[in-house]
């Protein structure tokens, strides 16, 4: 039967077993950490195998104990046999943030790419996003697994304002002086544009068919429109 004498993290993707009585072929290799299967698993010998995480292996708050098993698929019946490898090794993996990106520059309608550098990190936000993710002001940064590795977690920063521009423009503020809706107008009749009507044939007067539309804001403040 299958015994593990050491399991390792031997990389910011892997982890190294060694052990007794792998089985070489015929069997499905699995491996799990902290809930996690591994994205494949080498069998090096009957005493070697490496199971990777292409985002990083799995984060842990307390050490835990990866589990390896083989699964052999009955052709006749279609009954399998699992055999668990024996030999309990706890392995720590807690989340350590080392780097994270600063100075952006980025609008109001966010779509910046912020990095997090963290072993492993993009493994759990890959895999459950409703409980695993980064904030920006309280917002949700939108996850990239495309550009993310097993050593860095990459997310877009969400539609958001500074606090610069809440405190001075109250841009995340809605103004009572100013409404919302669809604007229409003319050439001849702009002022219509902010009465939310649109008549029939408000014509320009002259016939060129040009149109005109606008909106003032309040002085001092920033206007955001969408």
């Amino acid at each position: 039967m299958p015994v593990i004498s050491e399991a390792t993290i031997s990389s910011a993707s892997t982890i190294q077993f060694t052990g007794t009585g792998f089985f070489e072929s015929g069997y499905l290799n699995t491996v799990e950490f902290g809930g996690v299967k591994a994205d494949n698993v080498t069998i090096e010998s009957a005493t070697s195998i490496v199971a990777k995480w292409i985002k990083g292996v799995p984060v842990v708050v307390n050490a835990t104990a990866p589990i390896l098993f083989f699964e052999k698929l009955n052709t006749t019946d279609k009954m399998s046999v699992v055999h668990y490898a024996s030999g309990q090794i706890n392995i720590s993996n807690a989340l350590e943030i080392t780097a994270a990106s600063k100075d952006l520059t980025c609008s109001f309608n966010g779509g910046c790419p912020f990095d997090v550098t963290a072993k492993g990190l993009s493994t759990l936000l890959r895999g459950d996003p409703e409980n695993n993710f980064v904030t920006i002001c309280d917002r949700k940064c939108i996850f990239q697994d495309a550009d993310s590795t097993d050593e860095k977690a990459q997310c877009l920063l969400p539609e958001v304002s500074t606090t610069y521009s809440d405190e001075n423009f109250k841009i995340a503020v809605p103004s009572e002086d100013l409404k919302s809706g669809k604007y229409f107008g003319t050439y001849a009749n702009n002022i219509a544009a902010f009465d939310d009507i649109l008549t029939e044939d408000q014509g320009d007067s002259v016939g060129t068919g040009n149109c005109s539309i606008g909106m003032s804001f309040k002085a001092g403040h920033v206007g955001l429109i969408s």
